[in-house]
Protein backbone atom coordinates (compact mmCIF):
# COMPACT_ATOMS: atom_id res chain seq x y z
CA UNK A 1 0.00 0.00 0.00
CA UNK A 2 2.86 2.39 0.75
CA UNK A 3 4.20 2.33 -2.83
CA UNK A 4 0.78 3.20 -4.22
CA UNK A 5 -0.01 5.77 -1.52
CA UNK A 6 3.33 7.54 -2.06
CA UNK A 7 2.77 7.71 -5.83
CA UNK A 8 -0.78 9.01 -5.40
CA UNK A 9 -0.20 11.47 -2.55
CA UNK A 10 3.28 12.77 -3.38
CA UNK A 11 3.08 12.37 -7.16
CA UNK A 12 -0.47 12.85 -8.41
CA UNK A 13 -1.61 14.85 -5.38
CA UNK A 14 1.24 17.36 -5.63
CA UNK A 15 1.61 17.04 -9.43
CA UNK A 16 5.22 15.93 -9.03
CA UNK A 17 6.38 13.62 -11.80
CA UNK A 18 9.30 11.83 -10.07
CA UNK A 19 7.24 10.35 -7.21
CA UNK A 20 4.35 9.59 -9.59
CA UNK A 21 6.52 7.46 -11.90
CA UNK A 22 8.56 5.85 -9.10
CA UNK A 23 5.95 3.09 -8.82
CA UNK A 24 6.43 1.75 -12.38
CA UNK A 25 8.59 -1.02 -13.82
CA UNK A 26 10.77 -0.01 -16.81
CA UNK A 27 8.38 -1.77 -19.22
CA UNK A 28 5.09 -0.81 -17.54
CA UNK A 29 1.85 -0.59 -19.53
CA UNK A 30 -0.36 2.41 -18.68
CA UNK A 31 -3.85 3.41 -19.89
CA UNK A 32 -6.01 6.19 -18.54
CA UNK A 33 -9.79 6.68 -18.55
CA UNK A 34 -9.59 8.56 -21.86
CA UNK A 35 -7.91 5.69 -23.70
CA UNK A 36 -4.42 7.19 -23.77
CA UNK A 37 -1.93 4.32 -23.73
CA UNK A 38 1.75 4.49 -22.83
CA UNK A 39 4.32 1.72 -22.88
CA UNK A 40 7.38 1.99 -20.64
CA UNK A 41 8.30 4.17 -17.70
CA UNK A 42 9.98 6.79 -19.92
CA UNK A 43 6.85 7.26 -22.06
CA UNK A 44 4.65 7.44 -18.96
CA UNK A 45 6.97 10.08 -17.50
CA UNK A 46 6.88 12.22 -20.68
CA UNK A 47 3.09 12.13 -20.68
CA UNK A 48 2.81 13.01 -16.98
CA UNK A 49 5.17 15.97 -17.43
CA UNK A 50 2.77 17.32 -20.05
CA UNK A 51 -0.52 16.72 -18.21
CA UNK A 52 0.78 17.82 -14.80
CA UNK A 53 1.71 21.18 -16.36
CA UNK A 54 -1.81 21.67 -17.73
CA UNK A 55 -4.39 23.94 -16.14
CA UNK A 56 -6.92 21.10 -15.90
CA UNK A 57 -4.85 19.04 -13.48
CA UNK A 58 -3.61 22.07 -11.56
CA UNK A 59 -7.19 23.23 -10.98
CA UNK A 60 -8.54 19.92 -9.63
CA UNK A 61 -8.90 18.78 -6.05
CA UNK A 62 -7.92 15.19 -5.36
CA UNK A 63 -10.06 13.29 -2.87
CA UNK A 64 -8.69 10.63 -0.48
CA UNK A 65 -7.45 7.32 -1.88
CA UNK A 66 -9.41 4.20 -0.88
CA UNK A 67 -7.95 0.70 -1.19
CA UNK A 68 -10.82 -1.51 -2.39
CA UNK A 69 -8.84 -4.75 -2.56
CA UNK A 70 -5.41 -6.32 -2.80
CA UNK A 71 -5.38 -9.84 -4.22
CA UNK A 72 -2.20 -11.86 -4.35
CA UNK A 73 -2.09 -13.96 -7.50
CA UNK A 74 1.26 -15.32 -6.34
CA UNK A 75 3.51 -14.13 -3.52
CA UNK A 76 5.31 -11.79 -5.97
CA UNK A 77 2.26 -10.67 -8.04
CA UNK A 78 -0.65 -8.60 -6.71
CA UNK A 79 -3.76 -7.04 -8.22
CA UNK A 80 -4.48 -3.75 -6.44
CA UNK A 81 -7.83 -1.98 -6.84
CA UNK A 82 -8.10 1.59 -5.59
CA UNK A 83 -10.86 4.17 -5.81
CA UNK A 84 -10.29 7.90 -5.88
CA UNK A 85 -12.35 10.93 -6.69
CA UNK A 86 -11.46 14.35 -8.04
CA UNK A 87 -13.44 17.55 -8.30
CA UNK A 88 -13.04 20.76 -10.30
CA UNK A 89 -10.81 19.23 -12.99
CA UNK A 90 -10.87 21.05 -16.31
CA UNK A 91 -10.76 19.56 -19.81
CA UNK A 92 -7.93 20.58 -22.14
CA UNK A 93 -10.22 23.28 -23.63
CA UNK A 94 -10.79 24.79 -20.16
CA UNK A 95 -14.37 23.60 -19.71
CA UNK A 96 -15.33 21.74 -16.52
CA UNK A 97 -14.69 17.99 -16.53
CA UNK A 98 -17.16 17.39 -13.75
CA UNK A 99 -16.58 15.28 -10.69
CA UNK A 100 -14.67 12.06 -11.31
CA UNK A 101 -14.77 8.76 -9.48
CA UNK A 102 -11.92 6.61 -10.77
CA UNK A 103 -11.21 2.95 -10.21
CA UNK A 104 -7.53 2.17 -10.74
CA UNK A 105 -6.33 -1.37 -11.24
CA UNK A 106 -2.64 -2.12 -10.88
CA UNK A 107 -0.79 -5.37 -11.48
CA UNK A 108 2.16 -5.08 -9.16
CA UNK A 109 5.29 -7.20 -9.20
CA UNK A 110 7.75 -7.71 -6.37
CA UNK A 111 11.21 -7.20 -7.86
CA UNK A 112 14.37 -7.21 -5.75
CA UNK A 113 12.24 -6.88 -2.63
CA UNK A 114 10.33 -3.83 -3.91
CA UNK A 115 6.74 -3.67 -5.20
CA UNK A 116 6.39 -1.95 -8.59
CA UNK A 117 3.44 -1.37 -10.90
CA UNK A 118 3.71 -3.25 -14.19
CA UNK A 119 0.18 -2.52 -15.48
CA UNK A 120 -1.95 0.52 -14.66
CA UNK A 121 -5.55 0.93 -15.86
CA UNK A 122 -8.04 3.67 -14.95
CA UNK A 123 -11.81 3.26 -15.30
CA UNK A 124 -14.14 6.16 -14.50
CA UNK A 125 -17.68 5.73 -13.28
CA UNK A 126 -19.97 7.72 -15.57
CA UNK A 127 -23.07 9.47 -14.21
CA UNK A 128 -26.30 8.50 -15.90
CA UNK A 129 -25.07 5.05 -16.88
CA UNK A 130 -27.21 2.28 -15.46
CA UNK A 131 -25.32 -0.12 -13.24
CA UNK A 132 -26.26 -3.76 -13.43
CA UNK A 133 -27.73 -5.21 -10.20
Amino acid sequence: QKVVSDAVDNGWGKLEVAPAVAEYTPGAYWINAYGVEKEGKEEIEKFLVRIFAGAGMRHRKQLPLVFKSIKFIRPEIALVHTLQGATDQLKSDGTPEGDRKSHVFRIMLKQDGKWLTDTFQVLDERPGVTKQP
